[in-house]
């Protein structure tokens, strides 16, 4: 039989001025977890080590960390959402900051830090949480001791965050786009390639319109570039895309688009929804699509046979 605990929690007392009440309030909604690796030069690109867990309420998280790359030429750290016993795992915490840094050993004043960062997290999901172009720096840098440790801390904070019913897959990546209102009609946003279920893609977005896009009809497309598959040669038979551009402020108006496609080697804009959303509305502040600081936090891309 499962044992069952509970938890008594200590009520602030009513003598305690509001603004200190809030403060109160909101620090117990923020988590820091620190994760020391031993020797980051002992790994090879592509292996990974993951910190002891840690939980905030019901959000229980660690740190993936690649310490000579995922690809073998960009230092990366990951933070991921671990499943939590008794929490139905449809539920997604939406609108999640975070930041992800690496302390200095000479002067913890000069930490190396990713900046405030926004995420949803599915029961199981990762979302990249720093990566630097530093492999060559390592071994030599004050971010390593003599014995090539190195210190990452991440900071989790709820206190604008939410736990949803979702439909996501577990298979989904997400996407996250700053200052969407300095991109220009045809610049696009390539995303590294990675791997969605089965497939290594890369995500190409063009946030203020499609080259293509007639004047005044521009809209948010979205393209993914099937690279390779997993233990098996480029499969013959279509694929399942699914774009998903979640509205943060509330969830059913989110937008999905459903496709099948080809893989054929390819990789131009010609898989994805050309205009899932008109610039004009993504733009717009009443409609949720971004928040307070102009950023597209939550745009899920699932690749996925039919």
């Amino acid at each position: 039989m499962r044992q069952v605990t509970t938890r008594q929690f200590q009520r602030l007392p009513a003598s305690l001025p509001a603004d200190a009440r809030n403060r109160t309030e909101r620090a117990a909604r923020v988590s820091e977890l620190v994760f020391r690796i031993d020797n980051v030069t002992k790994y090879k690109p592509g292996e990974y080590i993951k910190s002891p867990r840690k939980m905030i309420e019901l959000f229980k998280y660690q740190l993936m960390v690649y310490p000579m790359g995922e690809a073998g030429d960009t230092f990366t750290v990951y933070l991921q959402r671990v499943p939590v016993d008794g929490v139905d795992p449809r539920f997604v915490y939406e609108n999640v900051d975070y930041e992800i840094s690496i302390m200095n050993h000479r002067d913890d004043q000069e930490a190396m830090t990713s900046g405030k960062v926004k995420g949803s997290f599915a029961a199981d999901a990762r979302v990249r949480g720093f990566e630097k172009n530093i492999i060559d720096q390592v071994p030599r840098s004050a971010y390593v001791d003599g014995d090539g440790g190195m210190v990452i801390k991440a900071r989790v904070d709820l206190n604008n965050s939410r736990l949803s019913p979702a439909e996501f897959f577990p298979d989904e990546e997400g996407f996250w786009i700053e200052d969407i209102a300095d991109f220009k009609k045809g610049e696009d946003m390539k995303f590294r390639p990675s791997w969605i279920g089965n497939y290594r893609t890369r995500v190409v977005v063009y946030p203020g319109g499609h080259p293509d896009h007639a004047d005044g009809q521009e809209g948010l497309a979205v393209y993914v570039h099937v690279l390779e598959s997993k233990g098996t040669e480029m499969i013959a038979h279509p694929l399942k895309l699914k774009v998903t551009l979640v509205n943060h402020k509330m969830k059913v108006n989110s937008i999905s688009w459903v496709g099948t496609f080809q893989p054929d080697g390819a990789g131009d804009d010609s898989w994805g929804p050309n205009r899932l959303l008109s610039v004009a509305d993504l733009k717009d502040d009443s409609k949720g699509w971004l928040d307070s600081d102009g950023e597209l936090w939550n745009l899920r891309m699932r690749v996925a046979t039919r």
